[in-house]
């Protein structure tokens, strides 16, 4: 009955899905601004326990090397400033280069002066690569 009357004032035939596909954009027009506080707050709690786990991963040396260089990357990419610890302490002691690597471009993406100590040990490394990216490292924190 509702859709006859809807098909004489628009002057189309409104099929059900139609009508059932509006009412759900609506109703989603209407909750999403409530939705997005606690869309927010899971996000934020997701990242926060996600750049917990890669700091994990970084400080297991039971893990395997390529787990670890991928934590390290992922720490500086996101710009993870508690990571600043367990990132000097894998550039100084980590048995793998590559993760040492990582942990020297890291650093400098963290772009925090007081790295620049362990940045200029690790161009001792024995490492060409570490050596490399610690210069880059320090190059950058220097330049900014």
């Amino acid at each position: 009955m509702i859709f006859d009357l809807l098909d004489k004032v628009l002057g189309y035939e409104i099929k059900k899905t139609h009508f059932i596909a509006f009412g759900l954009g609506l109703l989603l027009l209407i909750i999403t601004p409530f939705l997005r506080p606690a869309s927010a707050n899971f996000t934020d709690s997701w990242w926060q326990f996600s750049m917990n786990e890669n700091l994990d991963i970084l400080q297991d040396q039971n893990r395997k090397w390529i787990d670890r260089n991928e934590a390290a990357r992922r720490l500086g990419d996101a710009n993870f400033r508690p990571a600043y610890d367990a990132l000097i302490s894998a550039l100084g002691d980590d048995p793998d280069e590559f993760v040492r690597r990582e942990a020297a471009l890291s650093l400098g993406k963290l772009n925090l002066s007081k790295a620049q100590n362990a940045l200029n040990a690790a161009l001792n490394d024995e490492n060409k690569w570490v050596r490399t990216f610690a210069q880059e490292s320090l190059d950058s924190i220097l330049t900014e």
